[in-house]
């Protein structure tokens, strides 16, 4: 028969095979765990990468867009002139009132456009017109000729432009304002996209800024 000795040393035997055994196990799990997290930390960061350079791509890809319809519209815009003075008559299109006006005016060699409509709504002044030709040459003999023989009459032309170039014109416009009412001495102009002044030595029109990013001259 067992002693009560023998027994107390077997239950410690076993509770010791048991906290041996917990302890393993809880080394385990705890190494588990710490792979898991190491695993996850390291897929969480590849994501996060992968999201970062898909973001990077698709503000690539829409950068690349944006010049590229830029590019299309400004290729567009070059064969086109806005013409203004021009009443308007219900009877006639606009196409054929340019036409006439050609015929009538300065305009030998000049070709004739393939398009002409108003913009804007109707008002109480004349809506400009634009005026599409079919190669570069003709709309740039169209807008000097009309500027430089049709003023007189209440014409002008100018390039059909897009609303940042027309926004850094009106910019410039309002500089040369304040130019020129903080120095009414000095001359100041606008040609090709530059505010030029005239030097006092020379008389020569320098540039005081750089030019707009567009094509304002032939």
């Amino acid at each position: 028969m067992e002693s009560v000795s023998d027994r107390l040393n077997k239950i410690e035997e076993v509770i010791g095979k048991l906290s041996t055994s917990i302890l393993q196990q809880d080394k385990s799990l705890t190494d588990q765990l710490q792979t898991f997290e190491k695993t996850y930390s390291s897929v969480l960061q590849t994501n996060q990468e992968n999201i970062k350079k898909s973001i990077e791509i698709n503000a690539s890809a829409q950068t690349v867009i944006k010049k590229s319809l830029a590019h299309s519209e400004n290729e567009t815009r070059k064969l086109n002139a806005i013409l203004y003075g021009m009443a308007e008559n219900r009877e006639k299109g606009a196409i054929d009132q340019v036409k006439e006006l050609m015929d009538s005016g300065n305009f030998q060699h000049v070709t004739f456009p393939s398009q002409a409509f108003r913009l804007g709504r109707v008002g109480t002044k004349p809506r400009p017109v634009k005026v599409v030709f079919d190669d570069e040459k003709a709309k740039w003999d169209f807008v000097k000729r009309v500027n430089s023989t049709l003023k007189a009459e209440g014409f002008f032309c100018k390039l059909d432009t897009s609303k940042e170039v027309r926004d850094e014109e009106y910019n410039m416009r309002q500089q040369v304002k304040l130019l020129r009412s903080s120095n009414s001495d000095a001359e100041y102009r606008i040609r090709g996209g530059k505010i030029q002044t005239k030097t006092q030595n020379s008389g020569d029109w320098v540039n005081m800024n750089p030019a707009i990013k567009s094509q304002l001259t032939p």
